[in-house]
């Protein structure tokens, strides 16, 4: 048995001493282990202090493991409580495998605008008008709620016509009235569906206008749809 004596080493000037010179004394050139067994094992790690810096360094010259196992009948809480700026980083070189099975739970990772659908921040509009002269159209319009940040990501549009099935031409625009800006322009005959592979940016408070517009001279109907998420920015 190895029995380590940690003894305060006092700070020359000061009115504390510096634990951690002590403990890496008692601890040089030492193997500490910790075994607990019994029919029930607690140990509580309680710090209290103005500052508390835990640093954990491993160098291994060859393969380094770390297992935690945890087997209980009843369940198992693990609680990771953070108040404060944090960053977390996790840096991984080499080949890396991460495992993780989860038993009795739903669980998933999520594209971004199946999340927003989920947590209903996903954003549709839609309209509709009857063209009855060349040049014209209809326009969607959505301005983005403060403190978010919108993601234009499919335009659809489509159009019936009263007396004929000819190809009728149909342009799109997507325009950033705020920024007074042209985000977006394609053209097609009838309708078409548009999945954008770079989703449309529209800052916090921005109106955006999708126009379609019937560029031939035909009598009918026509409609334009435009989907994206919100995010926080």
């Amino acid at each position: 048995m190895t029995v380590v004596n940690i003894v305060p080493v006092p700070v020359k000037g000061t009115g504390y001493a510096d634990y951690a010179k002590a403990i890496a004394d008692a601890l040089a050139g030492t193997t500490l282990s910790v075994s607990m067994v019994g029919d029930i094992v607690i140990a509580n790690v309680n710090i209290s202090a103005c500052a508390v810096v835990l640093n954990v360094n491993i160098s291994s010259q060859s393969a380094f493991n770390m297992n935690v196992n945890i087997a209980a009948i009843g369940a198992v809480t693990l609680n990771v409580n953070i108040t404060g700026s944090t960053t977390i980083n996790v840096n991984i070189t080499g080949s890396t495998t991460l495992n993780i099975d989860i038993h009795a739970q739903s669980a998933a990772v999520n594209l971004i605008g199946d999340w927003a659908a989920q947590q209903s921040t996903d954003v549709n509009v839609r309209a509709t008008a009857v063209l009855t002269t060349a040049g014209g159209y209809v326009t969607s319009s959505y301005t983005v709620p403060g403190g978010q940040t919108f993601y234009l990501t499919t335009i659809t549009c489509g159009s019936s016509y009263l007396y004929d099935n000819n190809p009728r031409a149909l342009l799109i625009y997507v325009y950033d009235a705020t920024a007074a800006a042209y985000k977006m322009e394609a053209g097609c005959n009838y309708g078409m569906v548009a999945d954008l592979v770079k989703p449309i940016k529209i800052p916090t408070g921005h109106t955006v206008n999708v126009n379609c517009w019937g560029a031939s001279n035909w009598i009918g109907s026509i409609w334009v749809m435009f989907s994206g998420y919100l995010t926080t920015p």
